[in-house]
């Protein structure tokens, strides 16, 4: 029985947030095989901002599902809709008009402005005369961003007191604003930005040095940490690129025994193994014989798809 409802996924949209903080989130959610009852469960959503909010304020306590859809084209069209009505309104961590926004996009032709007075936030043409006479400020030089002692990178106002004591330091992400930067990790435990030409000359090191990019394989969330972490030396976290390759390895090789078994309705390596061991139980031939028709290796098929118990019982 399919469970999804658009072949093998259930596209949904969905809304977070924490009612103390009256800060919300809406986001969309269309990946294989994805199904709303992961929400929370496996899936605590991309954006860098939740996962700040998160660490900082600790779990939200509001999770809706806000539609279901049968196409990840009709959810996407959804998503833009409700983002574009949202997208000045303060409570949302999606909002330009948000001090946490990190991404301030608009339509071609237009830009995101705001009134430095009243800090009301609109959408207006760039050539738009309140923007040559300095009466509307676009977004994206009303606010700043800045590294925190976390070392998260997030967004405030550049009338923020911390920014002008210097208490946040200001730093530009993305390939082409750091090229030549380095983020590094002071003796008093900041975070800061210098030239390479400085880090070169200095006793720091990156924030990266002795890290590594390791995901959960149980929430399937990504984060970096030290290479030290007793969850990392113990298996229980696994570096990224090692999971990627597993998961590619996993992927190919059921790929693989699909051609040879196109009848098994099998997503797993398990279930194909599984289904394997099934139909060699169903010809009743030998477990030689059995592997030279199907063309499977015999090391793989005695000890990976019979189930141990009968591997031991027979040896």
């Amino acid at each position: 029985m399919n469970i999804y409802t658009a072949t093998d996924r259930t596209p949904y949209t969905y809304r977070i947030g924490w009612t103390k903080l009256n800060l919300w989130y809406y986001g969309v959610r269309y990946a294989k095989k994805c199904h709303p009852s992961d929400l929370w469960v496996k899936y605590f959503t991309s954006s860098n901002n939740v996962k700040r909010h998160r660490k900082i304020y600790g779990e939200p306590d509001i999770f809706e599902i806000r539609k279901v859809f049968d196409s990840i084209e009709k959810a996407q069209i959804w998503e833009n809709n409700i983002l574009n009505r949202i997208k000045y309104d303060q409570k949302y961590l999606n909002s330009p008009a948000s001090a946490n926004f990190t991404n301030w996009s608009s339509t071609v032709g237009m830009l995101c402005a705001i009134n430095p007075i009243s800090e009301e936030t609109i959408q207006v043409k760039t050539n738009d005369y309140r923007i040559q006479s300095g009466e509307l400020i676009p977004v994206v030089k009303f606010y700043v961003r800045v590294i925190g002692n976390d070392g998260i990178p997030f967004s405030v106002k550049i009338s923020d007191e911390r920014y002008i004591s210097g208490e946040l330091k200001p730093i530009k992400i993305g390939k082409k604003t750091l090229t030549g930067k380095v983020v590094i990790k002071t003796n008093d435990g900041e975070y800061d930005v210098i030239s390479l030409d400085e880090f070169r000359n200095s006793s720091h090191n990156g924030i990266c040095k002795n890290t590594v990019v390791v995901i959960d394989p149980k929430t399937l969330e990504k984060f970096r940490c030290d290479i030290n972490d007793p969850r990392y030396i113990s298996g229980e976290l696994i570096a990224y690129t090692k999971y990627n390759a597993i998961q590619h390895g996993i992927s190919t090789c059921i790929s693989k025994l699909k051609k040879k078994f196109p009848e098994a309705n099998a997503t797993t390596k398990n279930e194909m193994y599984s289904f394997i061991y099934q139909k060699f139980l169903e010809e009743g031939l030998k477990r030689t014989v059995f592997c030279k028709k199907y063309k499977l290796d015999y090391d793989t098929f005695i000890h990976k798809m019979i189930p141990k118990t009968q591997t031991d019982s027979q040896s």
